[in-house]
């Protein structure tokens, strides 16, 4: 409860923080002047906390799930002050909050957990420290999965078991809850695999104060449930090649690091085989499609409610910002981290911090210039930058001139996707429109694999070579190329 409490008192005084960027003075500001605050400005601090710039000047993306809480709490606080008659209604409630899509509870089916249960009781893990360890619990981790499995106990009930919870005779177990205990009945294998587990549980010596526990950790205390949560790295030899790869290229970077400092004299990682993932198929928007996109976001076409009444407000900016994105293939972090001042106008160039912090220049066309122009003319007069040194201003903003994050764009490209191009609004991400630029590129450059390399800005041309072989045009255009020369 204590917890709570100090998590609310964040969030709100996250709030009254943000209000003293805006025109209110919080240290003046009296409990009669909550009546002031109104849903609009509630919209403007979820529009803050979205693209939200941490003290450091770092992007923090909070996601739909924080933000809803935020507004929960929130709203709790002028409940209270609406029902003292403080303020006239609670402004929140004219609010409209993020809807977290409900998921389907994720299972697994009774093969997958016999499975299991078959590798708990009798597999090993790779490496003979690990099947040591491994052997020592098999008898208690067989035990825990069986509750869960056969008699469907929750982790934290298994945790909380006392060794006199358990009945062996009328294979049964208590359970105790808040309300009062329950009474729960099991199979013969959750009999047997218990006995085998209680054998060796009432030869050990527990810590003082966890001697009735049941399930015991290797240092003698109760079983913690994040331990219980642990046993599904049980099923790692079934891991996909891609998490393997990257856990062998961690291992490599760690010994790499020993190799270097003369603490080992060769990396063991080198001498294993190389985990060799298959590259799917390249997702990007034809010609056609980055068309019909980038008219979804001129003219805000399909658009209804309030998202129709504001299109306005944001329509320079998103068209400046995606054409940008579609005419030099940047990321959308190197594009976020730009400011006004890195723009040069009369040269179509801008200057960008790359991936790995590299300084580059970007050139765009004759096209984008003038949108660019337009959007930054509009920031100008809306933010005041007057003098030089105030073009020293994040080049995409929000509404009240905080950095643009990659998060917002996110849900931009599946707001603009969702009108233009319904069916693709599931595989389409602010990446892929890197991924249409490289393909549209590579088709009008007349398949220059160099330049393209160049342009993304790849450090391994191999990198650059998956559009190369995404683009099966110049397969099909050259397939008389050796005709008649026989």
């Amino acid at each position: 409860m204590v917890i709570s409490i100090y998590v609310y008192s964040i969030d709100l005084s996250e709030f009254f923080d943000y209000l003293g960027t805006t025109s209110y003075d919080i240290d003046k500001m009296k409990l009669s002047d909550l009546k002031n605050i109104t849903p609009e400005i509630i919209e403007e601090y979820v529009e803050y906390l979205r693209t939200q710039t941490t003290v450091k000047g770092n992007q923090k993306v909070n996601s739909d799930q924080t933000v809803k809480k935020k507004l929960c709490v929130l709203s709790s606080f002028f409940d209270y002050y609406f029902l003292q008659g403080v303020i006239p209604f609670n402004p929140l409630l004219k609010v409209n909050r993020p809807k977290i899509p409900s998921e389907p509870p994720v299972g697994s089916d009774m093969q997958d957990n016999l499975k299991l249960l078959e590798f708990v009781s009798k597999g090993n893990l790779p490496g003979d420290k690990t099947i040591h360890y491994q052997d020592r619990l098999r008898n208690r981790d067989t035990a825990i999965l069986a509750l869960i499995m056969g008699a469907g106990l929750k982790a934290s009930e298994c945790v909380n078991l006392d060794i006199s919870d358990i009945d062996l005779v009328h294979n049964c177990l208590i359970v105790k809850s808040r309300r009062a205990p329950n009474l729960i009945y099991f199979s013969p294998y959750i009999t047997d695999a218990l006995s085998r587990y209680l054998e060796e549980r009432l030869e050990m010596i527990a810590v003082y104060g966890h001697d009735n526990a049941l399930f015991l950790s290797l240092q003698m205390k109760r079983l913690c449930i994040r331990s219980v949560e642990n046993l599904g790295l049980y099923t790692e030899p079934d891991m996909p090649l891609s998490t393997a790869k990257r856990k062998r290229a961690s291992l490599s970077r760690m010994f790499g690091y020993f190799v270097n400092i003369e603490k080992l004299k060769n990396n063991p990682v080198a001498k294993t085989d190389t985990i060799r993932v298959p590259k799917g198929d390249v997702i990007y928007l034809t010609n056609d499609e980055q068309k019909k996109f980038l008219e979804a976001i001129r003219s805000g076409t399909g658009l209804e409610g309030d998202a129709a009444k504001k299109h306005y407000l944001y329509v320079k900016r998103d068209s400046a910002m995606f054409l940008l994105l579609l005419d030099t293939g940047l990321r959308v972090s190197e594009m976020l981290g730009t400011d006004i001042i890195d723009f040069d106008l009369n040269d179509c160039s801008a200057n960008v911090i790359r991936k790995g912090g590299d300084k580059d220049i970007v050139y765009y066309s004759d096209e984008c210039k003038e949108y660019l122009e337009e959007y930054f003319i509009q920031q100008r007069l809306e933010h005041g930058l007057v003098k030089s040194k105030d073009l020293h201003f994040p080049a995409f903003t929000t509404t009240t001139g905080k950095r643009l994050g990659v998060r917002a764009v996110e849900k931009l490209v599946k707001h603009y996707i969702e009108l233009c191009l319904p069916q693709r609004t599931s595989e389409i991400t602010p990446h892929k429109l890197r991924s249409s630029f490289a393909m549209s590129y590579y088709e009008a450059s007349g398949h220059d694999i160099v330049k393209l390399k160049e342009k993304l800005h790849h450090a391994n041309i191999e990198t650059t070579n998956v559009y190369a072989r995404a683009s099966r045009k110049d397969m099909k255009d050259t397939r008389n190329i050796l005709q008649g020369l026989r």
